[in-house]
């Protein structure tokens, strides 16, 4: 991947507590609060399935955040606006992600 390490991350949490960080979002579990309240105040009016995977990107200049939300869980990726979307990232990833395969991720 030609994006800069610092620039990658991912944080997956699981009723309001952070399971397991990696990456840039290492040492940011004081925002896990803020991410849960971003997904689910974005998603409120959405009808809730068990079964889909609910998606918010938030784009910065230099990179961006895609939070997801399945179930209990929350999923937090950083990556540079150079890696590939972050619609594509999720749907590919995330609908089978658990936490042993959070290498795939960061690389």
């Amino acid at each position: 991947m030609s994006e800069k390490c610092e620039d990658q991350g991912l944080m997956i949490i699981e009723n309001g507590s952070v399971v397991q960080a990696v990456g840039s979002l290492t040492g940011m579990e004081g925002k896990c609060k803020l991410f849960c309240q971003i997904i689910n105040a974005a998603t409120k009016d959405e009808l809730a399935t068990t079964d889909q995977l609910e998606t918010v990107t938030i784009a910065y200049p230099h990179h961006y955040l895609a939070i997801s939300k399945k179930d209990t869980k929350v999923y937090v990726i950083r990556m540079a606006h150079a890696a590939a979307s972050a619609e594509m990232f999720v749907n590919s990833e995330l609908n089978t992600l658990d936490t042993t395969s959070v290498s795939k991720i960061i690389g």
